[in-house]
């Protein structure tokens, strides 16, 4: 594909994609797990009579429900995708492609009638591939009608029909151009149904391995406004830059949760830039020069994410040992306390005072206070004791002021046990 008004890549680590995996990935409600499709149709057939040839002919359709907002009518936002393409023949697994067309319109252009959906000629050929009757002269004609070269018998023409061509290289590089060139009245709109085509293609192809499935601008489309070597280079900085946002939201997501989120894997997700890299500069989209310098900066950034990652869990690790340590004096207290209260008002014994039944929930109420104190305050103080900034405040507390601290606290001690052995 010489012309091409976007790029995208399909994620592949290994950098060649097998084509003849690909299925159905979107159907029914993508977002909407309600919305059902239990009628499409996958064949993914050799066009010669070695059966597990790589030369195949690929045959997608589904109905999709891409409604993103509950403010428009519930039948808005289903559409029928249609997609018709061959990989190329060759003994270089670098060589290899899949090329082919994608249509996609809403449901709503398609008659109410069950028999009369039956007489487009889009599905009568659709159903004569799938039963294997002369799969390939009606896949040469199908794919006429997906590529907008033929028209749909019994479609409304009040309802838009869209048709893409597409290259999808063997190192994931995917290219995507209109067919009908006229087609959206805004360079928005035609971004957008270029994006669902992407995206459809990509499920096709790929599964998630290191993200969640909504995390879909990943890896998404970006304009090509011209052929030129400098705007190639952009697009594919572009594509590049799209990974480092998510990366960027990530690492700021996990700065403010003060913990990792296995949910997105960053090393997998760094592993699958780096190959888009190595792919945009195999495609000839960037120079060497700069996929030795965005690798570069992938390293740095994967070492950011791991002294993150190591902070984190220092700090989790820290807590757990306050929280220990709190345990431990909070025990202590608590077993003084009641050796303490245990001698001193212990009844029938000459030299204990008695204590009334009735005052007991006056020393209770007081002593959990005590408990709970005692608890956040050693925790507080161990806390404190790990924060950098209050190591360097005691490196430089003046030597008289220490010795104050220590004091007051030994003294109080001594005088408490003093009390102690005179009552």
């Amino acid at each position: 594909m010489d012309k091409f008004e976007y790029i995208g890549w399909v994620p592949c680590v290994n950098g060649h994609l097998d084509f003849g995996l690909t299925r159905v990935g979107i159907k029914g409600g993508f977002t909407d797990l309600t919305y059902k499709d239990n009628s499409i149709i996958e064949e993914n057939f050799s066009c010669t009579k070695q059966l597990d040839s790589h030369e195949r002919r690929i045959l997608l359709q589904s109905k999709v429900n891409w409604r993103d907002t509950e403010k428009f009518d519930k039948d808005k936002g289903h559409f029928r995708v249609t997609v018709t393409a061959e990989t190329s023949p060759s003994q270089s697994m670098d060589k290899r492609s899949l090329t082919g067309n994608i249509l996609i319109y809403p449901l709503g252009a398609e008659p109410k009638s069950r028999d009369k959906r039956r007489q487009m000629n889009i599905f009568n050929l659709s159903h004569a591939i799938k039963k294997n009757q002369d799969r390939l002269l009606n896949f040469n004609q199908l794919n006429k009608i997906v590529a907008g070269e033929e028209s749909i018998d019994n479609f409304d023409d009040d309802y838009f029909s869209c048709s893409i061509s597409f290259e999808i290289q063997a190192n994931g590089i995917t290219k995507l151009k209109y067919n009908n060139k006229n087609f959206g009245s805004d360079n928005e709109t035609r971004f957008l149904i270029a994006r669902q085509a992407f995206y459809y293609l990509k499920y096709a192809i790929h599964t998630h391995k290191h993200h969640t499935t909504k995390e879909d601008s990943l890896t998404t489309i970006t304009p090509i406004y011209d052929a030129t070597n400098t705007d190639l280079n952009d697009a594919g900085l572009r594509l590049i830059c799209q990974l480092k946002r998510e990366l960027t939201a990530l690492k700021r997501t996990q700065s403010i949760d003060k913990k990792t989120h296995p949910t997105s894997d960053v090393a997998g997700i760094i592993a699958y830039v780096k190959s888009l890299i190595f792919s945009l500069e195999q495609s000839e989209i960037i120079s060497p020069s700069i996929k030795l310098r965005e690798l570069e900066r992938f390293e740095c950034i994967l070492a950011s994410f791991t002294a993150q990652t190591d902070k984190i869990r220092t700090a989790f690790s820290d807590l757990e040992m306050i929280k220990s340590k709190s345990k431990v004096w909070l025990g202590f207290v608590i077993v003084s306390s009641w050796g303490f209260l245990n001698f001193m008002f212990k009844s029938n014994t000459d030299n204990k005072i008695i204590l009334p039944l009735e005052y007991s929930y006056l020393i209770l109420i007081p002593a959990i206070i005590i408990c709970v104190s005692t608890y956040n305050a050693v925790k507080y103080y161990y806390k404190k004791g790990l924060d950098p900034e209050a190591n360097e405040a005691l490196y430089h507390e003046e030597f008289k002021t220490l010795n104050i601290k220590t004091a007051i606290p030994i003294i109080i001690s001594a005088f408490l046990m003093y009390i102690y052995s005179i009552l």
